[in-house]
């Protein structure tokens, strides 16, 4: 399908205008379930737009806001064989590499 896909919308609605009644209408329809499911509420702001969603369809305005992001530390494990390697490479090889190519820049330009 070629884009640009709707995947969300909000309508609003003057029922004196379309002569069924008196006030307003509101509606919002979301393009799938998922957004507002619990392995994907935390994902992409989605928490944000349907707390948003149900502020402007009770008329709650003010209450509409994109809030920030809470910061979480990244953290992975490694094994010890792992990081040894990653020790070995980074505390032991690489700057011994970089003091041999510092030296023999030095040599060449001396000569």
């Amino acid at each position: 399908m070629r884009g640009p896909v709707t995947v969300a919308a909000a309508v609003h609605a003057d029922l004196e205008e379309l002569k069924w009644g008196k006030g307003d209408a509101r509606m919002v329809v979301l393009g799938s379930a998922d957004v507002i499911d619990n392995q994907y509420i935390a994902n992409f702001f989605n928490r944000d737009l349907l707390v948003n969603s149900v502020n402007w369809l009770a008329g709650d305005e003010g209450g509409i806001s994109i809030r920030p992001r809470a910061l979480r530390a990244s953290r992975f494990r490694l094994t010890v064989d792992q990081f040894q390697i990653v020790f070995a490479l980074s505390v032991l090889l690489l700057p011994e590499l970089l003091l041999i190519a510092g030296i023999a820049v030095w040599w060449s330009r001396r000569n």
